[in-house]
């Protein structure tokens, strides 16, 4: 099963992926907050570490800025 990391995991679009992906191999979430994984998308050496430590198979960018 492929592991699939989904940005963004904390919006209604995030939260709608990861109930969909789960048949398809093992989610797992980055975000702001709620997420399993905390991710400022600002902050490049967050992103590389953090995909360096899931060697994710899939990413799933589902972030977006509302206000």
């Amino acid at each position: 099963m492929a592991r699939i990391l989904i940005i963004g995991a904390d919006g209604q679009v995030g939260w709608e992926l990861q109930r969909s992906m789960a048949a398809l191999g093992e989610v797992v979430t980055a975000g702001p907050s709620l997420a399993d994984h905390t991710l400022d998308l600002a902050d490049t050496e967050n992103i590389q570490s953090l995909f360096e430590q899931l060697q994710p198979g899939l990413v799933i960018n589902a972030a977006a800025y509302t206000a």
